[in-house]
């Protein structure tokens, strides 16, 4: 339930465990456009914000947010180890 209460804002830690989903079940396709969407969306120093607002105005002011990053770590990290 804590999770609908944050709307439809783009969440990075959500989306690199999809990422990290994709590479279990095979799918390297999917991965790869979750890892390249978060990679598209880091700061000017690859770091990843909390989100991004749904309507693509901005991200959050949590940015950089460890959590986030560290995800994204362990999404590239599962990714490189698939191949």
């Amino acid at each position: 339930d804590w999770l609908t209460g944050l709307g439809s804002d783009l969440f990075f830690f959500t989306t690199a465990a999809c990422a990290e989903y994709a590479v279990k079940q095979h799918l390297p396709g999917r991965a790869t456009a979750h890892i390249n969407w978060m990679i598209a969306n880091s700061n000017i120093y690859g770091l990843m914000p909390e989100r991004i607002l749904s309507d693509y105005s901005g991200c959050s002011e949590v940015s950089p947010l460890t959590r986030s990053c560290a995800e994204f770590a362990l999404a590239v990290k599962s990714f490189a180890k698939s191949r």
